[in-house]
């Protein structure tokens, strides 16, 4: 199911289904909506959002630190003191920034 459900061109769907349906013995409708099933959940998985969205000083900031590294050196030491960076729901990218920019100092 998993190989079909990544199918989609609607008659090569119908066409496995008759294939699938004819060697399980059993109607191709059936074979059918189950695949319809299986898209319908699959669309529903791809349409879920992020489970948090960022904060717009988050955004800013890790924009800043991607987009421009000329600044993110100094940047970087500021937002290392800065106790708010552990509440963000960005704080793992945060983290791995730093311990990057830690190792670009020392290499």
């Amino acid at each position: 199911m998993p190989a079909v459900e990544r199918i989609s061109d609607r008659l090569e769907r119908m066409t496995i289904a008759n294939d699938v349906a004819g060697y399980l013995g059993v109607e191709r409708g059936m074979v059918l909506d189950s695949f319809r099933k299986a898209v319908a959940e699959r669309r529903e998985k791809t349409l879920e959002g992020p489970q948090a969205a960022l904060r717009h000083d988050e955004r800013m900031l890790l924009n800043a630190l991607l987009a421009q590294p000329e600044i993110a050196g100094e940047v970087i030491g500021e937002l290392k003191s800065m106790e708010a960076i552990g509440a963000f729901s960005s704080r793992r990218i945060f983290q791995a920034i730093f311990r990057l920019s830690m190792r670009r100092a020392a290499g």
